[in-house]
């Protein structure tokens, strides 16, 4: 790897959660897809730079959606993550899934036999999540957000 390029204000290795972190995206770049998010996201990124990110996302063990723990909610906010103020967690204690959307979270509560009109099942709270995508892992965070 040239280690004369900082990639630093671009990337961000997350070693306890096994994740490359998009400091501009504030979120997980997934491993297979490192070459084309810089190429498609981050075109001001001199090309260099993005061939020593893609070089050095290689020599890391990564790991993709559906493969990162969740972490647990006492750790409070993961650096270079977007924190959504406003998500939903789900209040049936086997469940406690997150949502970034009312929406999103009245039509998962209706699996739980939640109707309209029928008090919350679901509290707010600040939520993170790994990767930008709809199937994508949420972790909870309280302390310091």
């Amino acid at each position: 790897m040239n280690t004369d390029i900082d990639i630093s204000p671009y990337v961000h290795y997350n070693e306890k959660y096994a994740v490359l972190l998009c400091i501009h995206c504030k979120a997980s770049i997934p491993p297979a897809t490192v070459a084309r998010h810089l190429r498609e996201e981050h075109k001001y990124i001199p090309i260099t730079t993005r061939d020593a990110i893609v070089e050095y996302a290689s020599t890391l063990r990564l790991c993709g959606i559906g493969q990162v723990a969740t972490p647990p909610e006492e750790e409070g906010p993961i650096q270079y993550l977007e924190l959504i103020e406003k998500g939903y967690q789900c209040s049936i204690e086997n469940c406690k899934l997150c949502l970034s959307t009312k929406l999103g979270i009245e039509k998962h509560c209706n699996k739980h036999g939640w109707t309209k009109g029928q008090e919350n099942m679901w509290e707010i709270k600040p939520i993170q999540r790994f990767f930008d995508v709809s199937r994508s892992k949420y972790t909870l965070c309280q302390r310091g957000c």
